[in-house]
């Protein structure tokens, strides 16, 4: 279970980054 989670939350934290990196985009559009 442990090596299973620890191989998500990499993946889990990229995705986060991306989300944070498109509505820093989005604001920057609207502006």
């Amino acid at each position: 279970m442990a090596g299973k989670f620890l191989a998500l939350t990499p993946a889990l934290y990229a995705a986060g980054a991306g989300q944070v990196e498109l509505r820093t985009v989005r604001y920057h559009a609207l502006d």
